[in-house]
């Protein structure tokens, strides 16, 4: 399926057009739940505002194309995509934003973050945002 310059290809999103840094793929969507929700589809968003408290994004059940995003290791040297936390309309989303020039057909990937894989038992994957 091809939408919006993008096309998920067995369970990993790919680039159906050229991508420039600092374009954004779109809102990583899904069920506001819990910070201490953990799965392979599950979000923190990270908050900048006291109003709010601490919530979490679980795409396993609904969402969008953008839970395909899959992690750079074992795949890339680097990922190409980045995780941005923000507020729109006074309510926090994630972004993907684009962090270098992507390919037509190359795989969007990001950086899980360190705290990702140490949760699954795999803490020697590497590398990440977060260690």
């Amino acid at each position: 399926m091809v939408r919006g310059g993008w096309c998920v290809c067995r369970r990993r999103l790919v680039a159906a057009r050229r991508w420039e840094p600092f374009e954004v793929l779109g809102e990583y969507t899904g069920y506001l739940v819990p910070p201490s929700r953990d799965g392979p589809y599950v979000c923190k968003l990270v908050q900048d505002e006291a109003d709010w408290e601490a919530v979490s994004v679980d795409a396993s059940k609904a969402g969008n194309e953008l839970r395909f995003v899959n992690d750079y290791r074992g795949i890339s040297e680097q990922p190409n995509v980045s995780f941005s936390s923000c507020f729109i309309d006074g309510l926090p989303r994630t972004l993907l934003v684009v962090t270098r020039p992507v390919a037509f057909g190359e795989e969007f990937l990001a950086d899980y973050g360190q705290s990702y894989w140490a949760a699954r038992g795999g803490g020697s994957k590497g590398g990440g945002a977060d260690e």
